[in-house]
């Protein structure tokens, strides 16, 4: 039940509103202003309940049609629906896809190999490094020198191993899905081969035998070179221009033997006759 304001009016000496007494209230009543109060206060009323009915009735109607209205009134739009295709696309084909495709990049992801040799610093040996990798973890490496294994030290993924000899390291991996990979390199900066005599520039002069020698790799030791005769009698050089590899040895017999060796150890012995040298 509403309070009709217009019945109470406000008490100076209590400071509070008190209820007006009937021959009050009727006087209020009977003035004009209080009539167009009234007729205001129910014409609002009739706005606010025919409001809330139409609210009321759109959504009744709402939920049985399936729309949707705000507080308002104002009718909400739902989201529209995908359609089939739209449907199918999104939530059947774009996952098959994605799914296939990343089984296939699996099953097809190949490891990575990398050999690299690195520097000698005394042309006796170098090291052979061996790296692997890939999306997937490594099943088997094979690694191989001349086609006999090689022996290797592993760190993680790296295998390292020294090498005293020249040829070509070859390393094969397998990761767990089954694809290989292979790299090689070849070893070519060791010292195997001993120094040359340059035979055709050798000459005798005043029984002094002079010959060029030289060393592409480890350089000639220039020290190991000495000559003998058939019946065991040596000689050494008599002067040495390592620069120019220039060498003057006695010619104690009309045949000599050279023996000669590089820095690292590799030996050779080269045989001068002197009838072929004058011949030349």
């Amino acid at each position: 039940m509403s309070t009709n304001y217009d019945d109470y009016k406000y008490d100076d000496n209590s400071r509070r509103a008190v209820r007006r007494s009937a021959s009050e209230i009727r006087e209020v009543q009977a003035s004009p202003r209080a009539s167009e109060r009234r007729n205001r206060t129910s014409r609002e009323q009739r706005t606010e309940h025919s409001r809330n009915y139409q609210t009321s009735d759109r959504y009744n109607e709402g939920k049985s049609s399936g729309l949707l209205y705000d507080a308002r009134g104002a009718r909400v739009k739902k989201p529209k629906a995908p359609t089939g295709f739209l449907k199918t696309f999104l939530f059947f084909i774009i996952p098959y896809l994605v799914i296939n495709g990343l089984i296939f990049f699996l099953v097809t992801a190949a490891p990575k190999v990398d050999v690299k040799v690195g520097d000698t610093d005394d042309y006796r040996t170098v090291t052979v490094t061996v790296t692997t990798g890939g999306l997937l973890p490594v099943k088997d490496v094979q690694i191989t020198m001349d086609s006999n294994p090689l022996e290797c030290e592993k760190d993680g993924s790296t295998y390292t191993a020294v090498v005293s000899q020249n040829g070509t390291v070859y390393a094969a991996v397998t990761s767990v899905n089954g694809m290989t990979a292979s790299a090689y390199a070849d070893v070519s900066s060791l010292d195997d081969t001993p120094p040359v005599i340059d035979e055709n520039g050798c000459h005798i002069e005043n029984d002094i035998l002079t010959f060029n020698i030289s060393d592409t790799q480890s350089g000639v030791d220039f020290d190991s070179i000495y000559a003998t005769a058939p019946d065991g009698e040596k000689t050494v050089p008599m002067e040495v221009n390592k620069e120019r590899g220039i060498v003057k040895i006695p010619m104690i017999a009309d045949q000599v033997e050279i023996h000669f060796a590089d820095m690292v150890g590799n030996a050779r012995e080269a045989t001068i006759t002197a009838n072929e040298i004058q011949a030349q």
